[in-house]
């Protein structure tokens, strides 16, 4: 019982304890799904920086390329393109501060140098900024420039050897003068204490009396933010220097030979810095130039397309002319053909509707006849009498058509003796729509020495006013000389009909040339 209590209880606790659990159980799988989601975004970042991180490696590679081809815009494009992409990339600047100095644009240079040393300070960034501000004519900051780029040792090293305490056989000294620091050549003070020991020493045998006189005249100068003019021209251009006293020569003559060396030190830097401005004056020039020719090239390549652009759009321009001109003339030759054609349908529907007025007429007229021949005859055995008195009056008329007959056909045999023509109705069809004005014929003309016969179809309207048509055989004749009019369909009116049929006969008659 004692056990049974006790399981009941810790189930009880169990129980308790199980909704804090489950909270628990819930908040852990949110801050799960929360740091899965952030493991894909941070992927995700990962992934579009090591994509752009290699996109400028590459820009960095084809810029050094560029750059050794000597191809500085487009270098320049391609090392823009990365700092858009990755502006805390030092020697993206470094490179783009490199190039803009190749091609003459120390501002822009300088600005990509001074962010290039703000992003990573390098000694050779500090060189390249030496030379950007030495190409922009301040000459004491590039000094500047390249005294920190060499490093400490150097400034240490430059700096002239103290003077040693002079022996007891010499002149004491005079007490050395506190000399303020020149921190830039911007601002400092100067009492030109070295010049006038070097003029001290040239001058030889001045009393101490003389040399205390000159210095208590001249007074010490004084040059406060004055751009500094390169040393051989300075040297020329300096003032009368204050000269010490014996005192003060005696212990500098054992420094004579330190001094020398730092002078021949110094010129031979100067001779090197006046060397290396003019190679990159002649650089840059030259760079100037080669940029020039490019453009120049350029220039004219794009007058040589324009031009053939030119060309090409007026050859285009004329086609299209010419195209547009001749589909007009096809369109306004079939407009017309079908005027003619709806014309020609208007006109035999006019002489189809004449036709059956003229019918209905006809029509009337012989009802009219019927009605009073009617009326004039009476009974029905009167009408059979008076009807074979109208057949033989018939009869009558139809003999004396059979003569009129004959001899139409005896004139027409004759006509075509006397003319050599043939002349033949041409027969319709029952299903054909025929029009009573227009009566068609085939002539064929026959030459009685030779026996030449030449074909051809004729049209001749019952109007007078109207034109007689002709069209020649489907079959030319192998033998005879045709003209070429008489090849073709023609169209004519009845005055020039003698002139057609001198036409016709002279085709038939006409001899071939030997």
């Amino acid at each position: 019982m004692r056990r049974m209590s006790e399981l009941e209880a810790r189930v009880l606790q169990c129980q308790k304890e199980l909704p804090g659990l489950l909270e628990k159980c819930r908040a852990s799988t949110k801050r799960a799904e929360t740091a899965k989601k952030e493991l894909r975004e941070t992927k995700a970042r990962v992934h579009r920086y090591q994509k752009a991180h290699s996109t400028v490696a590459r820009a960095i590679r084809t810029g050094r390329l560029y750059m050794q081809q000597k191809e500085y815009m487009a270098a320049i494009l391609e090392l823009a393109r990365a700092t858009g992409i990755e502006k805390s990339n030092a020697t993206l600047w470094y490179m783009l501060a490199e190039c803009r100095l190749k091609i003459s644009q120390p501002a822009a240079a300088e600005e990509a140098c001074m962010m290039s040393l703000k992003l990573q300070p390098s000694g050779a960034g500090v060189a390249l900024l030496g030379r950007i501000l030495q190409e922009r004519g301040r000459h004491d900051e590039a000094i500047q420039c390249y005294l920190s780029a060499l490093g400490p040792e150097v400034m240490v090293a430059k700096q002239p050897a103290k003077r040693d305490r002079p022996r007891k056989d010499q002149a004491p000294a005079a007490a050395k003068k506190r000399r303020r620091k020149r921190k830039s050549s911007w601002d400092y003070e100067d009492d030109d204490g070295d010049v006038d020991f070097l003029e001290a020493a040239d001058s030889g045998g001045e009393s101490e009396e003389e040399a205390t006189g000159k210095k208590a005249k001249k007074q010490p100068k004084k040059r406060v933010g004055r751009t500094r003019k390169a040393p051989l021209a300075e040297a020329k251009a300096a003032a009368p220097r204050k000269k010490k006293s014996a005192k003060e020569m005696s212990p500098t003559l054992e420094n004579g030979d330190a001094d020398d060396e730092d002078e021949e030190d110094r010129e031979m830097l100067e001779e090197k810095h006046r060397s290396r401005k003019q190679q990159y004056e002649k650089d840059s020039e030259r760079l100037l130039q080669e940029v020039r020719d490019l453009a120049l090239a350029e220039k004219k390549t794009q007058g040589r397309l324009i031009e053939k652009l030119k060309k090409d759009i007026t050859t285009l321009s004329k086609q299209a002319e010419e195209g547009r001109k001749k589909g007009q003339k096809e369109v306004d030759k079939q407009v017309a053909e079908k005027m003619r054609e709806y014309d020609a349908k208007q006109r035999n529907r006019g002489g189809v509707d004449a036709e059956k007025v003229a019918l209905q007429k006809h029509i009337e007229e012989l009802e009219a006849q019927f009605a009073s021949y009617k009326r004039s005859t009476g009974p029905d055995d009167v009408v059979t009498v008076n009807a074979a008195a109208v057949t033989a009056a018939t009869a009558a008329k139809n003999s004396e058509a059979m003569i009129q007959l004959a001899q139409a056909n005896k004139l027409l045999e004759l006509y075509r003796v006397v003319t050599s023509t043939d002349i033949r109705l041409i027969e319709a069809a029952d299903d054909d729509d025929q029009d009573d004005d227009c009566t068609e014929v085939v002539c064929t003309t026959t030459d009685s020495a030779t026996g030449n016969n030449f074909e051809f179809e004729l049209a001749v309207p019952t109007i007078t006013s109207s034109e007689i048509e002709y069209l020649p055989s489907e079959k030319p004749p192998t033998n005879l000389k045709v003209p070429s009019y008489l090849r073709e369909e023609l169209s004519f009116n009845r005055s020039e009909m003698t002139k057609f049929i001198r036409s016709v006969l002279d085709v038939v008659i006409r001899k071939k040339k030997v």
